[in-house]
């Protein structure tokens, strides 16, 4: 679980989920599994085994590749960050050219896990992941971040049930490669991966920028551990990575993955007569206090326009064009290279200091401001790397703005004038050296160890 860093009109992912009862290994027969299509309905049919003609009667087996080994990123839908961050990295892939970015899935590992934990609840129950984006929004930020805690201990209690989920999934699946975008689990993938697929890479990608005991991204290393690569972005990531054992299997990249639309020129052109605009992103989903926030901008901040982005959050998008304020654009839910021109033509961004906004931002050179209050824990690292970098200002609240923002703002832009972050384009080439042939020779990025681990698949 963590904030939304970025508002991404991309597909639903197609994840393979077991059904009601429980997958049974590809090489046996009859085996019962539920293809969740883009339309966002489940059917269920039934294949002999993993290469076998579908069932002529539904033919639902011709949904799923299994001409080829998929590559699965498994990502999320508490906030939107794991999301956005799988979709950067599959979408620069595919700006490279890589062969196998049509083999390339977004699985959704909640419910593998709510199925392994309570499956006669599923129907029912609005699922934790649910339940999360619900309370973020409505503002209710610290029962969001209580739900961290109950997370964690909830696949505590349930390890061998979710080890065994998963085991069955990889067994099904046979993956040529794991790329895990999600807290919680990395350790329990880790060992059904071995113990299923022997020999097959799971790569962690970190979308925060520090691990903690509410948000856990990097448990102790033990022997499951041995092909298993941490994404890190920063220096504190890294020296956790090594304290817990990971010395060696560590790929260091320049910052939070980021989605290469916000690297690419802005499309907007202001009239040089018009008026400075400021931004407004929550990212993929604004809370309905974001109208509060509105009103004492549009009060506080004379000659200057704004801009908001709501996401999906249509009722607020509704209200804010209901008042009809001259110096006011509401837009919805928007793809990655419409936020970047909102942003590029922006003297500065209000929001919460998300890991993947604040990242954006920087890489778009636009002052990030912030509020101390209200955090979740994932966010305490972000707001420290705006304070340590001075790449943005820290408030009190974002409902009592200074009549001097702009000119706070201003001071900010020399230091994001310096600031450097190529991490998806690194990691891209990072994966292509593990499964298309390529040479690994990216010299901006600091690989502790990695070829070792690659070198031994």
């Amino acid at each position: 679980m963590e904030e939304p860093p970025s508002c991404v009109n991309a597909d639903e992912p197609v994840p393979l989920l077991p059904c009601n009862r429980k997958f049974i290994p590809h090489n046996q027969t009859g085996l019962e599994l539920a293809v969740w299509l883009p339309g966002g309905t489940g059917r269920t049919g039934t294949c002999t085994s993993r290469h076998a003609h579908a069932n002529k009667e539904e033919n639902l087996c011709a949904d799923i590749p299994h001409l080829r080994k998929p590559v699965l990123f498994m990502i999320g839908r508490g906030g939107g960050g794991h999301k956005a961050s799988a979709l950067a990295l599959r979408d620069c892939l595919a700006q490279r050219g890589v062969q196998w970015v049509d083999d390339i899935e977004l699985v959704d590992v909640g419910p593998i896990v709510e199925q392994a934990i309570h499956a006669c609840c599923m129907k029912f129950c609005p699922s934790g992941d649910d339940i999360y984006n619900w309370l973020m929004k409505h503002s209710m930020y610290r029962m969001a971040g209580g739900c961290s805690h109950f997370a964690k201990a909830s696949i505590g209690n349930n390890r061998v049930k979710i080890q065994q989920a998963f085991e069955d999934f990889w067994l099904f699946r046979e993956p040529a490669l794991v790329v895990s975008f999600v807290p919680f689990l990395n350790s329990i993938m880790r060992a059904s991966l071995t113990d299923a697929c022997p020999g097959k890479l799971l790569v962690t990608v970190i979308t925060d920028m520090e691990h903690s005991n509410s948000h856990p991204w990097i448990d102790p290393w033990d022997e499951s551990a041995a092909k298993h690569i941490l994404v890190v972005g920063n220096a504190k990531l890294e020296m956790q990575a090594d304290a817990l054992g990971y010395t060696g299997q560590t790929l260091r990249t320049s910052g939070m993955v980021v989605h290469p639309a916000f690297y690419a020129p802005g499309e907007i052109v202001l009239d040089p007569n018009a008026c400075p605009r400021a931004l407004i992103f929550f990212g993929g989903f604004a809370p309905m206090r974001t109208k509060r926030i509105v009103k004492s901008f549009l009060a506080s901040q004379a000659g200057i326009d704004l801009t908001v982005i709501c996401g999906g959050n249509a009722k607020l998008q509704k209200k804010l064009r209901h008042l009809k304020h001259p110096r006011l654009l509401v837009e919805g839910f928007i793809p990655a290279s419409r936020v970047r021109d909102h942003l590029k033509v922006s003297a500065f961004v209000l929001g919460k200091p998300g890991p993947g906004v604040v990242s954006e931002a920087a890489i778009c050179r636009i002052p990030f401001v912030a509020e101390a209050a209200n955090l979740m824990p994932q966010e305490h690292c972000a707001l420290q790397f705006i304070k340590n970098m001075r790449t943005g200002i820290v408030l009190k609240s974002l409902e009592e703005l200074p009549p001097d923002l702009p000119d706070q703002a201003l001071a900010c832009k020399k230091t994001l004038k310096m600031h450097h972050n190529d991490a998806v384009f690194e990691l891209a080439e990072y994966l292509q050296s593990l499964l298309g042939g390529h040479q690994f020779v990216d010299s901006r990025v600091q690989v502790i160890g990695a070829r070792d681990v690659l070198e031994q698949v």
